[in-house]
């Protein structure tokens, strides 16, 4: 039916479809934003609310642990790293009062919220998060921002070993250039 030749061209096309599609994806979901002063971050976790809303309506505490860095492009160097951020999010579900309690572990800043629809918003996005001061950048030169997630369902993040053993459940990068 087909050939060995047009099956390696129908592999070779698929391939390719994939990886544009999948960069278009990344491009999609990591947008950079610049003031005068900082480089902000918008990004969100493409994954269907309504497992996160099973999960903290049964009465699980979710947490995620978004991780963002800032490479320089260097093109026959080792790519330089500018910044490294960790932002550690968790909700914890009161099932008495139908309320949940957000909390950044990073910032310490907790409140707690009566709308599930904020507490999964909480959990998935982070929107115009700053990344780094662009008086650490240099002009003319191209960056990376690469964003990954990992989440944790109950009390598991507390355990060490996990947060070797556990892959990205999400990643994806976005270039820009500072003018």
């Amino acid at each position: 039916m087909f050939t060995r030749s047009s099956r390696h061209a129908l592999m070779l096309w698929a391939a390719l479809c994939l990886f544009y599609s999948g960069s278009a994806l990344a491009d999609e979901a990591v947008q950079v934003s610049k003031d005068a002063q900082v480089v902000y971050c918008s990004v969100g976790w493409p994954v269907g609310p309504e497992h996160i809303k099973d999960m903290l309506q049964s009465g699980i505490a979710l947490s995620v642990v978004w991780k963002l860095s800032v490479h320089r492009f260097r093109r026959y160097w080792l790519d330089e790293g500018i910044a490294s951020i960790t932002v550690a999010r968790r909700v914890i579900p009161d099932l008495l009062s139908h309320r949940w309690t957000l909390e950044d572990q990073a910032a310490g800043i907790s409140r707690q919220v009566a709308s599930l629809d904020a507490a999964v918003h909480f959990l998935t996005h982070l929107e115009r998060y700053p990344v780094v001061d662009r008086s650490l950048l240099q002009q003319g030169e191209r960056y990376e921002l690469d964003v990954s997630l990992q989440s944790y369902e109950g009390t598991s993040m507390e355990k060490w070993w996990n947060r070797i053993l556990q892959a990205d459940d999400f990643s994806a990068s976005a270039s820009f250039q500072e003018p």
